[in-house]
């Protein structure tokens, strides 16, 4: 009854195929004869069951089947004698790990058939002393009702293939047809591409003659504008240079005096200096003399005229120290008249050499200018060059497209022969599953003969399974 569970249409949501149809190489043993043959193997799993079942097709007889349907039961008994220790879960992850590495090519299947309807299914691994088996499974002989919702199943499947070919030659006849008209269209450009490819390049030469016969003009006032200008800067120049040359002999005659001046005051100073400290002696002896004096105020007519002497020569002193004072201030005047002369002098001269580096940075602005014009008129000629190959690539590019329509002209016929092709394989399609019809009928037929003669056999076999 588990078997029919998979068959049921109504069950077919709650079936998920957990290891799709893969072709895998399995050694076959039936009695005494032993070959290697080609199954599809898949496995199929209900979601809120513990119901799995592992079904083998034959690669070159769809009508040969066998299936294995395990549910709790089958499984405790694997389990029991095998000695397995996994849940129901657990036991189907292992064997979908265990078909990916026969696929691989890392395990080996072997298929041994015990009577006409039950085999033996084993998954071992080859050593060199004996193959370890991981896993031996009871699979029986698929009943037919099974075999033919199988065949149905696949038949579906194929005419979903066809309607999918039926589309793509569709749109492939779609594609087709608006790949002409594009080609149609392109073909149109390219016949007007070089009359503009002609307007275009007359055009752009028109265009850059004037800007050259322009340039030329430019760079000829620009000429004439250095030369001017040079022969302005360089008399400027010779007469700063003239100026700087007076206002350095006049510095120097002036730092002459200053010295002069320094080593005058410097005398001046001296001076002073020796009257001072006369002047300071003087009063001491004056001082001196006093006291002398108010002790021998008694002593007599000589000494007073003696004192009245010493006062007029205090007097002169003082006199000559107010007269060199004087001198000192005067001097000094003079000396501070001379150092504000020195400094306008000296910022005249640097006024007079500013002017001369601003007349060299024009001189250099100038040169500059000269040189950006020249890069001007070779880069005009650069771009002249470049319109040229331009024209010349242009001109390529022609020949590419005309070379371009020739290959899509060509993919056009290839197109139009592939779609005869295309028609042709579906015409052969359509053939082969008539013949399948024909050939699954005819086996039906065979198999319904087979079914009545061993009709009581199989009602008995039924009732012992049951």
């Amino acid at each position: 009854m588990c078997e029919k569970y998979f068959t049921t249409k109504q069950n077919r949501n709650s079936i998920v195929k957990i290891f799709k149809c893969t072709p895998i190489s399995v050694s076959y043993h039936e009695y005494e004869v032993q070959d290697q043959r080609q199954f599809h193997i898949c496995v199929e799993k209900a979601n809120s069951l513990n119901l799995v079942q592992l079904r083998l097709t034959s690669l070159c007889d769809d009508s040969w089947m066998a299936i294995s349907t395990v549910d709790t039961a089958a499984f405790e008994k694997i389990k029991t004698d095998q000695a397995l220790h996994v849940t129901f879960q657990e036991f189907v992850d292992h064997l979908i790990n265990i078909l990916v590495s026969c696929r691989k090519g890392e395990l080996s299947v072997s298929l041994e058939k015990c009577d006409h309807s039950s085999f033996r299914l084993n998954i071992f691994e080859r050593r060199s002393f004996r193959n370890l088996t991981h896993l031996s499974m009871p699979v029986e002989k698929a009943p037919l009702e099974t075999v033919l919702y199988h065949l149905s199943e696949k038949n579906s499947g194929l005419q979903k293939q066809i309607t999918g070919l039926n589309d793509q030659v569709g749109a492939l006849k779609d594609e087709l047809s608006r790949r002409e008209e594009i080609c149609v269209r392109l073909q149109g450009e390219v016949n007007q591409f070089p009359k503009k490819l002609q307007e275009e390049r007359q055009k752009t030469l028109l265009e850059t003659s004037e800007e050259i016969e322009d340039f030329k003009k430019a760079v000829q006032q620009l000429q004439k504008e250095k030369v001017s200008e040079e022969k302005r800067l360089q008399e400027i120049n010779l007469k700063n240079l003239e100026k700087l040359e007076q206002m350095k002999k006049e510095n120097f005659r002036l730092n002459q005096g200053i010295s002069d001046q320094s080593a005058k005051f410097d005398a001046l100073t001296m001076e002073l200096a020796g009257l001072r400290s006369q002047n300071r002696r003087l009063t001491e002896e004056n001082a001196k003399l006093q006291e002398a004096a108010s002790e021998v105020a008694c002593k007599g007519r000589k000494q007073e005229l003696n004192a009245m002497d010493l006062k007029r020569q205090l007097k002169d002193q003082r006199e000559k120290v107010l007269s060199c004072e004087k001198q000192i201030s005067d001097l000094t005047a003079e000396l501070e008249a001379e150092r504000s002369l020195c400094r306008t002098k000296r910022n005249s001269l640097q006024i007079a050499t500013e002017e001369n580096s601003k007349a060299n940075s024009i001189i250099l602005k100038l040169r500059k200018k000269n040189d950006s014009l020249t890069e001007k008129l070779c880069s005009t000629k650069e771009l002249t060059a470049k319109q040229e190959r331009i024209i010349e690539e242009k001109s390529k590019e022609i020949r590419k497209f005309s070379e371009i329509l020739k290959t899509m002209e060509q993919k056009l016929k290839d197109y139009a022969e592939n779609g005869k092709e295309v028609t042709t394989t579906m015409e052969n399609l359509h053939d082969a599953i008539d013949a399948i019809e024909e050939k699954y009928t005819r086996k039906l037929g065979d198999l319904s003969h087979k079914l009545l003669g061993t009709k009581q056999p199989n009602i008995l076999l039924q009732r012992n399974r049951i």
